[in-house]
């Protein structure tokens, strides 16, 4: 056997040390698609950890810095996992929300590096609990957190929360990607997924997708069965994370469907700029809003995404026609740009419908 050259040998030496040190990839997809984040963990052959969240989350934020300031911690997860985070306060990203049926902020899911979820948490999670909940993974246990129930059930198991969701975030999967054209033939696997998800636990938008699936398959038989198990979920989450969704499924059921003749929300201007504001100084913004339906608006489910900002309305509800105000007063109370948003549910058909405030507070 010829020996090598002393150059092909330093070439061979420093290929080999290139490949020892090459760093694990680190991926944080920040409100990025369903697909993209599933997508990423089967390319890089790694878990996927999906996180619930919504703007203001101070427990995401800590989580994020824990990250960024800790490289060990960093690299013990992303040595196996790809992080992603869904913010349903994102324009397009209530699916996740939607998916979970829940509210509370953040929810972790795990999944293995076979996309398979194995666990399930919510709130806060130190380090060392991560270290426990990854080990978990790894070693191919499940379990749920207790504080996770989806709508107003409680006592779940946690096998049946996880086909629940799991089947759910498949469904979901697929039907992106027929939507966005980069795999339709997944279409069919939608149906399946959706009666496990059904089968173990039944919410409005399990049934809202599977409605979905089958009228496009052009089967009005079972679309509309699935439209009206939808409709008939009437519990506050639901009402809040799908209210907008409810006409879709109307149009299923009836396709000469007005969504006027039920409460229907106008109004002209969503967003408020305070411009330059004292420190310590309150300010209030008011929107003018209109039922342009033909039965009685009623508001519920008011969320701000801070503290510092308190939405009121009008408790007594406004009449077909009739027109009310909303008001987001503003405690100024950190220097500094600030944007804030409060989101308004109500029995309307085109709710819920997001507020804005926007402004400077100087230096105190």
């Amino acid at each position: 056997m010829k020996k090598l050259s002393t150059v092909a040998t330093l070439f061979l030496v420093f290929f080999l040390f290139s490949c020892k040190q090459q760093p694990k990839k680190e991926t944080f997809l920040h409100n990025q698609s369903i697909t993209e984040g599933f997508q990423t963990a089967v390319s890089e052959k790694k878990g996927l950890i999906l996180i619930s969240n919504k703007s203001g989350c101070t427990i995401c934020e800590s989580f994020e810095v824990d990250l960024m300031k800790d490289k060990d911690y960093a690299e013990s997860i992303y040595q196996n996992f790809v992080l992603q985070r869904v913010d349903e306060n994102a324009v397009g990203n209530k699916w996740l929300a939607r998916l979970l049926n829940r509210g509370s902020f953040p929810i972790f899911l795990f999944f293995n590096n076979k996309m398979q979820l194995t666990g399930i948490e919510m709130g806060a999670i130190n380090k060392k609990e991560m270290g426990t909940y990854i080990a978990r993974v790894l070693k191919g246990k499940k379990w749920v957190d207790h504080f996770y129930q989806p709508g107003d059930e409680t006592g779940m198991s946690a096998d049946r929360l996880l086909t629940y969701v799991e089947n759910g975030y498949n469904a979901e999967y697929y039907w992106t990607l027929y939507q966005s054209k980069q795999n339709p033939a997944k279409i069919d696997l939608m149906e399946p997924a959706l009666k496990k998800s059904i089968k173990a636990y039944s919410t409005f938008y399990n049934n809202y997708l599977l409605a979905k699936y089958y009228a496009l398959k052009k089967d009005s038989i079972q679309s509309n069965e699935a439209a009206k198990l939808a409709l008939s979920v009437n519990d506050g989450t639901s009402l809040y994370f799908n209210n907008g969704l409810r006409t879709e499924l109307k149009m299923i059921i009836d396709s000469k469907f007005d969504a006027f003749k039920e409460p229907y929300v106008g109004i002209s201007q969503t967003e408020q700029n305070f411009g330059n504001v004292k420190f310590g100084e309150k300010k209030i913004a008011t929107f003018k809003v209109t039922n342009l339906g033909k039965a009685k608006l009623t508001f519920n489910n008011i969320l701000s995404d801070c503290n510092c900002t308190v939405a009121d309305y009008p408790k007594e509800g406004i009449e077909p026609k009739k027109s009310g105000n909303i008001t987001l007063t503003f405690s100024s109370n950190k220097p500094g740009e600030f944007s804030h948003m409060a989101e308004i549910g109500s029995n309307a058909v085109n709710a819920p419908i997001q507020l804005t405030i926007k402004g400077v507070v100087l230096g105190d």
